[in-house]
């Protein structure tokens, strides 16, 4: 995601992902550059294996 969007860095966070890399002008994008963010969980992690995080649907 594009580094000015804490909202969704927020989510990522909450969900309990983590922050795995930063592109650093990644791409130019209405006449500025742009810094991409990677936010990832592994999926065991992600079943609620080591951060707890629940199982997400029914």
């Amino acid at each position: 995601m594009d580094e000015l969007n804490t909202a969704s860095a927020a989510l990522c966070q909450r969900l309990g992902m983590r922050l795995e890399g930063r592109h650093v002008d990644k791409w130019f994008y209405k006449d500025k550059w742009a810094t991409e963010m990677i936010y990832a969980v592994l999926a065991d992690e992600w079943r609620g294996g080591a951060s707890g995080v629940p199982t997400p649907g029914p």
